[in-house]
């Protein structure tokens, strides 16, 4: 064998060797990316789990559920954790009661449980930060995790409007931001989710809502932005289930379109939100419709094709799934207030 091929075979070795150490490294480190889904997972998350998988195969992640675990999460490096080993009982105030607990699997219920949830993952496993996911939210190959792990703030998401926040993108950090999230749920055990995380941003002057479109007049170029749901609404449109399959986005979609002068672009491997100040990076973006073409590790071509309708003002979309399932949701309704009343 040439010293040439020596050569290259124990580079190959080192390579191996190192890109080990760096996924152990990482596996350590205290900001894992967390997802919560109860019943079957549907596609839009196996989408993003694979995504997740492929793209940041050196970060820990995890994935609260209520089914056994599917096999293919190992083949990710997915750990699954069961929701009910973190909690048995909950508090009697947060189930939703009467006609509530029917719309999509209890809904109301299971976006709120999130927020304990997290929580209790945090002590069981020792962890001393955690990032969660919704299940629908995108996130850039170059997320600033950074950002998160020097973060001194106890808790950070972004907002929605002024009674709301989001937790598209959720960030808790130590044993201060868990009793915040736990306090905020005890006292406010009847609101949304969303509800509750406004209270929390309008109660604790220490928490920091993330650079959003809600507040995009105070960045600074460069800042990268998290996407509560404007973003990701604009380009890929209204979840199709909410309005008999039609799926609404840019000038139509339900958040409104863009500011005047703010425009979304491509830019070598960025996408960015370019503004009368200057540009600023997306970190995520929310998929409020479900469209799963995104979730892939060549995202760019799913992105430009959103752009190429915004040109030719293809403000509509149409959805056959969004369609049956918001008939069915409908006849389901219409069957439960006949009974009622009989």
């Amino acid at each position: 064998m040439s010293t040439i091929e020596c050569q290259g075979e124990n580079f190959v070795h080192w390579h191996h060797d190192w890109r080990t150490l760096r996924i152990l490294f990482n596996k350590l480190n205290p900001l894992p990316l967390v997802f919560v889904n109860f019943g079957p997972i549907p596609k839009h998350l196996k989408a993003n789990i694979d995504y997740i998988g492929a793209t940041f195969p050196e970060r820990r992640k995890i994935l609260i559920g209520n089914i056994d675990k599917p096999s293919w999460l190992a083949e990710l490096d997915f750990e699954y954790v069961e929701a009910n080993s973190l909690i048995t009982d909950w508090p009697a105030q947060f189930i939703t009661k009467g006609s509530q607990r029917f719309f999509r699997d209890d809904f109301w219920f299971t976006t709120k449980a999130r927020l304990l949830l997290l929580p209790k993952l945090m002590r069981k496993n020792g962890l001393e930060q955690l990032l969660h996911l919704e299940n629908d939210v995108w996130i850039h190959s170059k997320f600033p995790f950074t950002f998160f792990e020097a973060a001194q703030t106890p808790i950070a998401f972004p907002r929605v409007d002024s009674e709301r926040g989001i937790a598209s993108t959720l960030f808790i950090n130590r044993e201060e931001g868990i009793r915040i999230l736990e306090r905020a749920c005890i006292d406010w055990p009847t609101l949304t989710d969303m509800q509750i995380l406004g209270k929390i941003l309008n109660s604790n002057p220490k928490e920091i809502e993330l650079r959003s479109t809600s507040n995009l007049k105070s960045a600074s170029p460069g800042e990268w932005l998290f996407d509560g749901a404007k973003l990701g609404m604009y380009l890929f449109g209204s979840d199709p289930r909410n309005s008999k399959g039609i799926i609404k986005r840019f000038a139509y979609s339900p958040m409104k379109s863009l500011e005047s002068g703010q425009k979304i672009v491509i830019e070598s491997d960025f996408l960015l939100l370019q503004t009368a100040k200057g540009s600023n990076p997306i970190a995520s973006l929310h998929i409020h419709s479900k469209d799963i073409s995104i979730f892939r590790v060549e995202w760019k071509w799913s992105v430009s094709r959103q752009l190429i309708k915004a040109k030719l003002r293809i403000h509509f979309g149409f959805s056959w799934n969004g369609f049956w399932i918001s008939l069915i949701e409908f006849v389901v309704r219409a069957v439960r207030k006949l009974c009622s009343l009989i």
